[in-house]
């Protein structure tokens, strides 16, 4: 059974707005490449360092 109208029109327009989308990302990896890239690890986790950090007592200062 067929959507009725105006619900009808929504996956047109996800798909139109999907393209747009696809396209824009097409125009900025074609200007800047590697910000396109650098937008990707934004989420990645980095490992700890536990090395230079030193202890994790609080904001005390050590004399």
């Amino acid at each position: 059974m067929p959507l009725a109208p105006p619900a009808s029109y929504i996956g047109p327009g996800v798909g139109g707005f999907m393209l747009v989308g696809v396209a824009y990302l097409g125009y900025l990896y074609a200007r800047h490449p590697r910000r396109v890239a650098e937008v990707g690890l934004v989420h990645l986790d980095e490992p700890a360092e536990t090395a230079d950090t030193g202890p994790a007592t609080g904001g005390e200062a050590t004399p």
